[in-house]
């Protein structure tokens, strides 16, 4: 026997704010997912353009997603290891992960063993919840380290895992939202970091000769044809790709916070979390662009400007351009000025 029953107003009441609750709820997912995927897309653009001010827009991306104050991020290329290969941090201590190490806090830091043993799945601790050993919570308290958030990721390239940690100073926990956002923008945080190093790379390889770009271990990720030379030459280097022990030593010196340091032929540079490699020349030559290089070899071997152009298939009026602009480069007035300072420069230069 079938029974119906007639609704009765309280039960059509119940009924629509069910309804309405479950409209909203799906309008505040759509919404919520429109904004994570809205910061996707602005992460990609800001890695891209290889701005000097890619962490900081990073950082403002990820923070219309959800708020924190502080963050840090870090590679390891060895899952069973904490051999950090890349740091950076956000609104930290630039001694932050030295002490981290010194301290010992990785075999107690609580939060990283739960999303180690978890890769893939964001999880958050606040302090007043935590069930740990009183050294870490003592460690994070003096740190201002109230809330956090963190989560692991395979790096396949490398073989081992990115960490992404954010912090809050005050007692507010991330929330659920909070973790399911931060699974979705992690891969691409991650991937935007090795894009963004490598948009930086291309551009600076636009303006000038001589740069390579390692990790705190020294391993080399990017270098050009003229370091490469530099290497083989001063170093007797065998592309192992590993920098040689003096430079990985002055590389090391860095990570305690200085800004720049100039060691001998090279200066070295930490930029968001690399090491970016500039070899120096005392010779105006390495301010000459690859094209005006190749003329300059020519000119200074006695080729006049017809030749020159007929060698490299460009007209005599360009030929005379970039003279001019190698003149005015290297301060000479007359063709011997030019020819001695070229020469020299050639010889004390790792130029090919």
């Amino acid at each position: 026997m079938n029974i119906k029953m007639k609704p009765t107003a309280q039960n059509q009441e119940i009924d629509r704010a069910l309804g309405q609750n479950l409209a909203n709820q799906a309008i505040e997912i759509r919404s919520e997912q429109h904004k994570v995927n809205t910061a996707i897309s602005a992460i990609y653009r800001a890695a891209l353009s290889g701005s000097a001010h890619y962490q900081q827009e990073l950082h403002a991306i990820i923070g219309s997603c959800f708020n924190f104050d502080s963050s840090w991020k870090f590679r390891t290329s060895d899952r069973k290891k904490w051999s950090v290969n890349y740091s950076n941090l956000f609104n930290l201590p630039t001694s932050f992960m030295r002490d981290w190490e010194v301290d010992d806090i990785p075999g107690i830091d609580v939060l990283a063993k739960i999303s180690h043993d978890s890769v893939g799945n964001a999880v958050a601790l606040s302090l007043p919840e935590v069930d740990g050993p009183k050294k870490y919570i003592q460690w994070c308290q003096s740190r201002g380290l109230s809330s956090m958030m963190t989560i692991e990721i395979e790096d396949e390239m490398e073989g081992g895992v990115f960490n992404l940690s954010f912090y809050r100073a005050r007692p507010e926990s991330f929330s659920t939202k909070d973790l399911l956002k931060l699974e979705l923008l992690a891969p691409h945080i991650a991937a935007s970091i090795e894009i963004n190093k490598q948009a930086k790379f291309t551009q600076l390889s636009r303006e000038r000769s001589g740069i390579a770009v390692a990790d705190r271990t020294g391993k080399i990720r990017d270098v050009d044809k003229r370091f490469t030379d530099y290497l083989e030459s001063r170093y007797a280097w065998t592309s192992n790709c590993l920098l040689p022990s003096p430079l990985l030593v002055d590389a090391e010196n860095l990570i305690g916070g200085a800004a720049s340091e100039n060691i001998e032929e090279f200066t070295i540079i930490p930029v968001d979390g690399f090491y970016f490699l500039f070899l120096q020349s005392n010779s105006l030559v390495s301010e000459l662009s690859p094209r005006e290089l190749q003329i300059a070899k020519l000119y200074q071997s006695g080729q006049a400007h017809k030749l020159i152009a007929k060698s490299l298939g460009i007209s005599p009026e360009t030929v005379k351009h970039h003279l001019k602009s190698i003149y005015r480069k290297l301060g000479v007035t007359s063709r011997s000025q030019a020819v001695e300072q070229i020469r020299d420069g050639i010889a004390n230069c790792v130029y090919r």
